[in-house]
């Protein structure tokens, strides 16, 4: 006869419980549970503990609370469907399916002679975009903007993430670096606003490794992205403006006071986040050719920051770093003996872009390098002599990969500062062969008292000092005959715009002379070749400073290395109008000081965001308190903080001595007769 089933089976089975369905209290004592509310071992504990004497009320009988937890689940589970549908509104309106916006414009066409121009004043990259535009990326960005301070930076500290889906939609993104949409922004105005970013980055490359994301081996160095962040911020309106105490340090400021807050700054703090990385790079080897430039970039924005101790350290480094990576020296012009299999840090190039990108990059950091002090005072961190590069094609031919086989000159062949290859040549070109003549002129002005100590005779009538005197007016007169004029007559018409490096390359060219002359200028009543030469030269300077600022260029985007030209007119200048006071042409000196105060005025300018301006006004001011106070005088004293339309209004392009002719024979009494 079979046996029946027991009851007690059947039961337990059909009311096993799944994990975690029993009470707190069963558990925690791994006793069976029924999960009824109280259990029935709990209600048995309850009536034992009666018996015994016991408080019933210390016995509970808990469970997890499973539907709470749930309910709170699919409340957060709603809330970030909710959030990521809202962000996908927004990413569809902006059209940022590419982390890169500019990914997809176009190159600057061949016909203009250089990316700089009027379109691309500050924050045009903001300012080109509808409001709503400008409000949705202000939202994204806000918190990006708050200052960390530097003593927490040897921490991974983050820069405040502005949406807690950012790390979602971007993940492994450096904690340092700005939050995406604001990175972009900041290489945008950097390529569009800095005079030379379009040459040291190929621009739709550069967009590629960036949109790859961090976790890409493609991805820029963070080093070289806080560079750029840095510098960006001087021209960016979405970056606060510079504290007072930074963008107006003392004039005789040389190096940073141990008080100075460091965290003021946006830029200041990438400047500071990229020389970390840097060192981390440096030590691993790693993107060594990306470290270098973000050591160029560094130092561009040390210079205009007007920080004379980062300036001579970092061009100076990245010309050293140039060596070892064989940027100084083509493949057609390499070092005669063994090739050395240890002494490469740098692979070859893969493509034309990339060969022509080293080729671009070092003639930039050499131009760095050479206009920190190109009176010959301290002694270059390379000689011509070691630079067997050849020189810059064309911006176009560099954009688009495609470099005619015309033969590319060198520094060391003949007539290179005359003999200008169309296929080759354009502003940047010309640029660097006025930085080499430069070069030259500098070694002549150190070099000439070692080799001539002994010797009596005067430097201008050595036939060095006549070859480089007849080297500067054959460069000049050499330009094609569209590079003339950084400012064609008909730019309206023609759709031409301002050529930043061409500009730069006629005020060198003038700034030629006075390096060349002003030791042996002579003020006084006597015939004096190199006096007359050195008022023509400072004269066209202040034609050129009129130039700009009757132009629609902002005077935010110029070189920061034009107020040291600037400033060595101003010097020549004040000497002729010293010589004026002296003689009692009172009304002629007040004329050359309404031109001076234009100099001044510019520089006022371009302080409202390079803090370079600033110093070199503040220059000015301290020049002529010792140099130009003679008794009972009077000299004016320009406010800050003047507008684009007053500089306009005062640098009036009339000039008393526009006509003014000096020649070899001309005396100081001639020059005061007009």
């Amino acid at each position: 006869m079979p046996r029946t089933p027991k009851t007690s089976s059947a039961s337990s089975a059909q009311n096993s419980l799944r994990r975690n369905q029993a009470c707190h209290r069963c558990r925690r004592r791994k006793l069976k549970c029924d999960a009824q509310k109280p259990c029935s071992t709990c209600v048995r504990s309850q009536a034992l503990a009666a018996n015994a004497g016991g408080d019933p009320e210390t016995i509970e009988c808990t469970y997890d609370d499973t539907l709470s937890q749930i309910d709170e689940l699919k409340a957060e589970v709603e809330r970030l469907r909710l959030r990521n549908k809202e962000l996908e509104t927004r990413m569809s309106q902006k059209d940022v399916g590419s982390s890169f916006p500019f990914a997809t414009t176009s190159s600057t066409p061949s016909g203009t002679p250089g990316p700089s121009g009027s379109d691309h004043a500050l924050g045009n990259s903001a300012q080109s975009s509808s409001s709503s535009d400008d409000a949705w990326l202000r939202g994204v960005m806000d918190s990006t903007l708050t200052p960390i301070p530097l003593a927490s930076t040897m921490q991974d500290t983050s820069c405040g993430s502005p949406d807690p889906l950012l790390e979602i939609l971007y993940p492994a993104w450096p904690t340092r670096l700005p939050s995406p949409p604001l990175l972009d922004h900041l290489v945008e105005v950097f390529i569009t606003s800095h005079p030379y970013a379009a040459y040291l980055l190929h621009r739709p490359t550069f967009a590629y490794r960036v949109s790859l994301g961090p976790t890409s081996p493609q991805f820029p160095s963070t080093a070289l992205l806080h560079a750029i962040c840095s510098i960006a911020s001087l021209y960016s309106t979405y970056i606060p403006s510079l504290p007072e105490a930074l963008a107006k340090p003392p004039p005789k400021e040389g190096f940073l006071s141990k008080d100075r807050h460091y965290n003021e700054s946006f830029g200041t703090q990438h400047a500071e986040f990229s020389r970390e990385a840097g060192v981390a790079d440096a030590s691993t080897g790693e993107k060594l050719f990306e470290l270098f430039q973000a050591i160029l970039v560094q130092t561009w924005w040390a210079q205009a920051m007007s920080r004379s101790a980062y300036i001579w350290t970092g061009s100076g480094m990245a010309i050293r770093y140039a060596v070892p990576l064989g940027l100084n020296k083509s493949k057609d012009n390499d070092y005669l003996g063994a090739k050395d299999p240890m002494g490469d840090f740098f692979p070859p190039p893969v493509d034309t872009i990339e060969a022509e990108q080293r080729v671009q990059s070092f003639w930039l950091a050499y131009s760095c390098e050479k206009t920190i002090a190109p009176t010959g005072q301290y002694a270059s961190s390379i000689d011509d002599e070691d630079v067997s590069q050849i020189l810059p094609t064309r911006l176009a031919n560099y954009e688009s990969g495609v470099v005619p086989l015309e033969p590319r000159q060198l520094i060391s062949t003949p007539n290179y500062l005359t003999v200008h290859p169309p296929q080759h040549t354009d502003s940047f070109g010309l640029y660097v062969k006025a930085i080499t003549l430069l070069s030259k002129i500098r070694v002549f002005n150190g070099r000439y008292r070692r080799h001539h100590d002994t010797d009596p005779i005067d430097p201008r009538d050595t036939a060095e000092f006549k070859k480089l005197d007849g080297l500067i007016s054959a460069f000049q007169h050499s330009f094609p005959k569209e590079f003339r004029s950084p400012l064609p007559s008909d730019s309206s018409q023609t759709g031409m715009k301002f050529d930043m490096p061409l500009y730069v390359t006629h005020t060198m060219a003038y700034y030629a002379v006075i390096s060349l002359h002003e030791y042996h200028g002579d003020f006084g009543p006597e015939k004096c070749q190199s006096a007359g030469k050195l008022v023509t030269a400072a004269r066209s300077i202040l034609d050129l400073v009129h130039l700009v600022c009757t132009s629609s260029f902002s005077l935010h985007l110029l070189d920061p290395i034009l107020p040291f030209y600037w400033f060595s007119a101003v010097k020549i200048l004040a000497k002729l109008m010293k010589g004026k006071l002296i003689y009692g042409f009172i009304d002629d000196a007040n004329a050359i000081m309404a031109e001076i105060d234009v100099i001044k005025l510019a520089l006022l300018q371009m302080g409202e965001r390079l803090p370079v301006g600033n110093r070199y006004a503040s220059m000015i001011d301290d020049f002529f308190n010792p140099e130009m106070a003679p008794p009972g005088s009077e000299w004016s004293s320009l406010s800050r903080g003047l507008s684009t339309a007053e500089v306009h209004e005062v640098a009036d392009p009339a000039n008393l001595y526009h006509g003014l002719s000096t020649g070899h024979d001309v005396t100081m009494v001639d020059l005061y007769e007009h």
